[in-house]
C-alpha cells in the first residue's frame, strides 16, 4: 500500500526556510561539484526572486537558508532580467534566449502569455528553486562521471522558520559550523564552500544586482526592511579568529534540517493548524547568545 507523501507547506510572501538535500551513498561531491552548485544556488535564487541568507555545500549535502519576499507585480524587463540570471542569456529552458524572449512578450500573443505564466509561477517559489538547483547538479555531475539517474537521496527538507532575530541567527550559525563539527575545518571561516568561506567575488553577478535592487526597493529611501538584516556574524568570526580565540560551535538541533515548522508555540500552532488541520507540536529548547529561546518542531 503507498503512503501519499504529506504537502510541502509553503506561504505567500514573506517567510524564511532551512532547506537541505543529501545524495546518495555511492555519491559524494567533488571541488568542481560543490563551486557548480554554489554558482547555480545564486543564479537560480536571481531567477526566482529569493534571498540567500546563508549556505554550505558538503560532500554529502547542502543546507541553505532562504527568504522570500513580498515583491512588486513582474514587468516583461523583469521576467527578461530572471531568465538571463539563470542561462546568462544563452537558450534556456523556454528553448530561447533572453533576446528573443524579449521579443516574444513584446509581440504579445498566446505564446507571451504562457511564456509569462510559466516565468511567474517559479517567482519566490522554494520548490521551483530548489527544482532548478537539483536538476541541473544532477545532468552536471552525471555528464562528468559518465553515468545516468538521480544522484540525489530523497526529496528535499523545508523547515519554516519564524522571522524571529534569536531564531533565524541561530539556524544560520548552525549551518556555518556544518564543516567544524564535522572536522573538515578548525573554524566556519576557512570552509570555502560556504557564505562565510567563500570568496565573495564567486557570487554570480546576475545575484549581486538582484540584491542591490532589492535594497534598493525596500530600503533605498533611508528605510529599512525587518527581513534584511540576516547578514550576520561574519565579522564576529573574523573578529574571533583574529584573536585567537578559540572557536566554540553551538550544539546542533535536528528541528532545523527535519522538516516542518520551527519558532515560537504560537507561530506553529497557527501554521500546524494550517498545514495538518491540527495544532500538533513537540517542544523543544534552543540555547541561543540572547538567551534560551523557546521553540516548537513540527512534523
Amino acid at each position: 500500500m503507498e503512503v501519499m507523501r504529506r504537502r510541502r507547506y509553503k506561504l505567500k510572501g514573506e517567510a524564511v526556510y532551512e532547506l537541505s538535500s543529501r545524495t546518495l551513498p555511492e555519491i559524494l561531491l567533488e571541488e568542481e561539484d560543490k563551486e557548480g552548485i554554489r554558482d547555480l544556488l545564486y543564479r537560480a535564487a536571481a531567477f526566482c526572486g529569493i534571498v540567500v541568507v546563508r549556505e554550505v555545500v558538503l560532500a554529502n549535502h547542502f543546507h541553505v537558508v532562504v527568504q522570500t519576499l513580498s515583491l512588486p507585480a513582474s514587468t516583461d524587463a523583469e521576467r527578461v532580467e530572471r531568465y538571463r540570471a539563470l542561462d546568462g542569456g544563452e537558450r534556456g529552458f523556454l528553448r530561447c534566449s533572453a533576446e528573443r524572449l524579449a521579443e516574444i512578450l513584446a509581440e504579445g500573443g498566446e505564446r507571451a502569455e504562457e511564456f509569462r505564466g510559466r516565468l511567474d509561477r517559479s517567482r519566490g517559489d522554494i520548490s521551483a528553486f530548489m527544482k532548478i538547483l537539483k536538476e541541473r547538479t544532477t545532468r552536471r555531475v552525471n555528464r562528468s562521471r559518465e553515468r545516468a539517474g538521480t544522484i540525489w537521496r530523497d526529496r528535499f527538507t523545508s523547515t519554516l522558520l519564524e522571522n524571529a532575530r534569536a531564531l533565524v541567527k541561530r539556524a544560520i550559525r548552525q549551518i556555518d559550523e556544518n564543516p567544524l563539527r564535522l572536522g573538515i575545518v578548525g573554524h566556519p571561516c576557512q570552509y570555502p564552500w560556504s557564505t562565510v568561506g567563500g570568496p565573495r567575488e564567486r557570487i554570480p553577478a546576475a545575484y549581486a544586482r538582484f540584491r542591490e535592487k532589492l535594497w534598493a526597493f525596500f530600503c533605498g529611501s533611508g528605510g529599512s526592511h525587518p527581513g534584511m538584516h540576516w547578514s550576520w556574524s561574519v565579522m564576529g568570526y573574523l573578529t574571533s579568529s583574529q584573536k585567537g580565540h578559540r572557536y566554540r560551535p553551538v550544539r546542533p538541533h535536528a528541528c532545523f534540517s527535519r522538516g516542518g515548522v520551527v519558532g515560537s508555540e504560537t507561530f506553529v500552532r497557527l501554521h500546524s493548524r494550517r498545514w495538518l488541520g491540527r495544532p500538533r507540536a513537540h517542544r523543544v529548547q534552543l540555547e541561543t547568545r540572547f538567551g534560551t529561546f523557546s521553540a516548537i518542531a513540527c512534523r
